[in-house]
């Protein structure tokens, strides 16, 4: 009944800084626990890029040590009614939950974990929330009755069985978890607020009931929450690291890391998280600041951590009769790969240069223009292929038409530089081309194309 769940981060926002304006915020020392109640449980962080935990004390110490596999998502509870919590990771992709010094437990994968105790016996488990649009979920004993009520978000507002539930402002980019921070026997929730890697504790559902402001870890961990009655914490602090550090090429360590794991979570980058800034970071970069519509610079600018981080793609048509498809879009230079209706991919390119040049094979003077409209993918090479009349060789083609390819190349400016073809860097062609396919979807566009609506295409209503 003392902590209840994770969240994988979801990006940084800028509401924390806004809320700190706000005249009822004030950061309080935390509350002494009343006469005969329980202690009060703490915070903690889970870092997701080395799978180490840090859990404070009830004095500000920390506890450190490594428990689960990168990538996973913490949570923490009391397994065997004994008082104490313990940490656990989940794995959205199996289903898996592993507890530190306990049982492999098999939930529902590919959704929110939830610890709670929702009959009262002093036993954590953990549920998983999979169904509808909720953006998160926990589980609290907000009126100290010894049961956990859950409670989800669905665009934007809380519920518990129905009903709207009173509880504080939380960030696109923040994360949730909830603890009695008193010791009064109810729960309330402390928000992590990513991009100051803060922890505000609120006593209330609102700043009006006081808040505990703990600046503690850095923007990209995942918090929990709980009583976890370890001994003194003698471990040194988790990194402090509020926003990703500018860099640029030959850069390297934990800023480019958690530069390369974000721009990988958002389809830009699919090389090895290693903490060097190469050309693989680089050019994952580029697309970014492509999509965005910024300079196009090859470095990274600690000032777009809250866009990278709040990042979501628009500005490609829904074709939703199309699951796998490649779109792309001449104007901002970059391909998506769509598989199974989701993105895969998001990839700069140079495409068509739009200056003249002679063409042996033609004997004329041709505009190097990429063509534009829906095409699909007609046949691909594995390798090198070299035109012997030019004497060029691009990699791994896969021709839309039969002339024009998207293949790999040994130089992919920032600018439209090709006679035709679409170029991308010659790993992404190692990455991407295997899932291309014959008769795979191709859409050209420079500006964003009117898609009709199948089910208005009907001049008469459509047959039974």
């Amino acid at each position: 009944m003392r902590s209840r769940t994770g969240r994988t981060a979801r990006g940084t926002a800028a509401a924390a800084a806004a809320a700190l304006t706000a005249a009822l915020v004030v950061a309080l020392a935390p509350a002494a626990p009343a006469a005969g109640a329980a202690a009060p449980d703490t915070v903690g962080l889970f870092d997701p890029l080395t799978g180490t935990w840090y859990l404070r004390d009830a004095a500000g110490g920390t506890v450190s040590f490594a428990f689960g596999e990168p990538g996973s998502v913490p949570v923490a509870g009391d397994w065997d009614g004994d008082g104490i919590d313990t940490v656990g990771v989940y794995d959205p992709a199996s289903g898996l939950v592993g507890l530190d010094g306990g049982p492999t437990l098999v939930v529902a994968a590919g959704g929110v974990p939830v610890v709670a105790d929702p009959d009262g016996d002093g036993r954590d488990t953990v549920q998983v929330i999979v169904a509808g649009d909720a953006a998160r979920a926990v589980a609290a004993d907000r009126d100290g009755d010894g049961r956990d009520e859950v409670m989800v978000e669905v665009d934007g507002a809380w519920w518990s069985d129905g009903a709207a539930v009173a509880f504080p402002t939380v960030g696109d980019a923040d994360s949730v978890v909830v603890g009695d921070w008193d010791g009064d026997g109810r729960q309330t929730a402390a928000v992590y607020r990513a991009r100051s890697a803060e922890f505000w504790l609120y006593r209330g559902d609102d700043v009006a009931d006081g808040v505990t402001i703990l600046p503690y870890g850095s923007s990209w961990m995942l918090p929990v929450a709980g009583r976890f009655g370890a001994p003194a914490g003698v471990a040194a602090a988790p990194l402090r690291m509020v926003e990703i550090p500018t860099a640029g090429w030959g850069d390297r360590g934990v800023g480019v890391v958690r530069l390369q794991a974000t721009l990988a979570a958002k389809g830009f980058y699919r090389g090895a998280i290693d903490g060097e800034y190469g050309g693989m970071t680089a050019y994952a970069v580029m697309a970014f600041r492509k999509v965005m519509g910024l300079d196009r610079e090859w470095t990274w600018d600690a000032a777009h951590t809250d866009l990278l981080a709040t990042f979501a793609l628009s500005g490609i048509p829904d074709r939703p009769d199309e699951p796998d498809r490649i779109e792309v879009d001449i104007e901002r230079q970059v391909m998506v790969l769509f598989l199974g209706g989701e993105v895969d991919a998001i990839v700069p390119v140079s495409t068509g240069g739009g200056y003249t040049y002679f063409s042996k094979r033609v004997g004329a003077n041709i505009r190097a223009r990429t063509p534009q409209g829906d095409f699909a993918l007609l046949r691909g090479s594995n390798g090198w292929s070299c035109d012997p009349l030019y004497g060029w060789c691009i990699y791994k083609p896969w021709n839309f038409t039969s002339a024009y390819a998207i293949h790999g190349y040994n130089t992919v400016p920032a600018y439209p530089a090709s006679h035709g073809c679409v170029r991308i860097p010659n790993w992404e062609a190692d990455a991407l081309t295997p899932s291309f396919y014959k008769g795979m979807p191709v859409h050209v566009w420079d500006e964003f194309p009117v898609v009709p609506d199948p089910s208005k295409m009907w001049l008469a209503p459509p047959p039974e």
